[in-house]
């Protein structure tokens, strides 16, 4: 039961990448040929992701959880959304000098999955759908958005740039807001959020050619 969990993200960065477009994918081999493969790409982001576990360790070790509705929001908001954008965003500006939609994506897929992976062993044996499936399909949404409003943010200027900043801070509530619907048993509610924004994230994708 817990593939998903698991292999969800590393499969759905593959695909992507792939449904991206042939032609846009091998001009991206040419540019990022330097830095390595893809598979290098990949495991870059797996090996950035240990210190943002270490604090989401470390939250969860010595804040203890609440059940009244707006502290329970911002425990989750924090540990399972807000801290990861926040630290890949900081990472896409770091690690890369020259940055495609392939080489962010790919780095940013090995970043989610070594989170995911890490969570589920250390809840083994305590598994929900939450935690199987709906979080992974967030996040799968989220680094897409992420990946694409980093990219159109890098790009523009002025009062667009300021737009894709805005919508890049405002996709870690919209996660948590999935997260919240779920702790306070509307599991319903929370997997018809989670279908739109994974569906939506894909058509947005399609939407930007230049990706």
């Amino acid at each position: 039961m817990n593939l998903f969990a698991v292999l969800g993200i590393p499969c759905f960065t593959l695909f992507v990448v792939s449904a991206a477009g042939r032609r846009k994918a091998i001009k991206a081999t040419a540019i990022s040929a330097q830095r390595g493969s893809p598979a290098l790409q990949f495991i870059k982001g797996l090996i950035y992701a240990l210190p943002c576990l270490v604090v989401i360790l470390i939250l969860r070790r010595f804040v203890p959880l609440s059940y009244r509705r707006f502290p329970l929001y911002l425990y989750y908001f924090f540990t399972d959304h807000l801290i990861p954008v926040v630290f890949l965003t900081v990472l896409y500006f770091l690690v890369y000098s020259q940055k495609t939609f392939r080489e962010l994506l790919l780095f940013g897929g090995g970043f989610y999955t070594l989170i995911g992976i890490v969570e589920v062993f250390s809840q083994y044996g305590q598994y929900e759908p939450y935690l199987l499936f709906l979080l992974p399909a967030v996040r799968m949404a989220v680094l897409l958005f992420v990946t694409i409003f980093f990219l159109r943010y890098q790009e523009w200027y002025g009062v667009v740039r300021v737009l894709f900043l805005i919508l890049l801070v405002f996709v870690p509530f919209l996660s948590a807001a999935i997260t919240y619907l779920y702790m306070r048993a509307y599991p319903l509610w929370a997997g018809c959020l989670t279908v739109l924004l994974f569906l939506g994230s894909l058509v947005y994708m399609f939407l930007e050619r230049d990706v």
